[in-house]
């Protein structure tokens, strides 16, 4: 199935190199009229009915990402393919990872799994599962690619449950327990 979303920079600053789905997106330029191409294709964009903005026509995702690079300054989008755990690229793609991600929007990995606990002083919960954290950084960080996630779909699956186990311990550790986090594969459209 062709399921694209078009994505800029990381919403983390100084984690540019960040690939995931924790990326800004096309947005609608207040400083243009509502006719302008930009406006106007934003409003398709979001207006597709699909609430995750999924794009199925190749040819119209690409068109987005070059009327906002034609903006002053340029915006810089690029084409990303959604891939399902066990679905390869096309050849003419390139194989981004795995990414930990919620609604193919959020992700745990757009922090290169910086995780700073952050709680009272006294939170006991935390400085309980302080130390396997600590595990979880050191084990995992040494695996993320280039982009900021997995190379391999086993490999982020184990690094998700690790994660969830801890949110487990700590309710709300990462976000509420009503998020779920999925396992989901990347590749940018050259």
């Amino acid at each position: 199935m062709n399921r694209f979303l078009i994505f800029g920079i990381n919403m983390i600053d100084g984690y540019d190199h960040y690939k995931g789905t924790y990326r800004t997106s096309p947005y609608y330029v207040d400083e243009l009229p509502e006719d302008s191409e930009a406006n106007q294709i934003f409003l398709w964009y979001i207006g597709t009915g699909d609430e995750l903005e999924f794009i199925n026509d190749i040819d119209k995702a690409k068109k987005i990402v070059e009327v906002y690079k034609n903006l002053t300054p340029p915006q810089i989008f690029e084409v990303v393919r959604v891939l399902e755990v066990n679905e390869s690229p096309p050849e003419n793609e390139e194989f981004l990872g795995f990414d930990l991600s919620c609604g193919y929007f959020y992700s745990l990995l757009s922090w290169g799994l910086d995780i700073e606990l952050e709680g009272e002083e006294e939170d006991r919960l935390l400085k309980q599962i302080s130390p396997l954290m600590d595990l979880v950084k050191k084990h995992f960080k040494p695996l993320l690619n280039k982009n900021s996630l997995f190379d391999d779909s086993e490999t982020a699956k184990f690094c998700l449950e690790c994660l969830m186990a801890l949110q487990d311990i700590v309710p709300g550790l990462f976000e509420n327990e009503e998020v779920i986090f999925e396992v989901i594969g990347l590749s940018k459209v050259c």
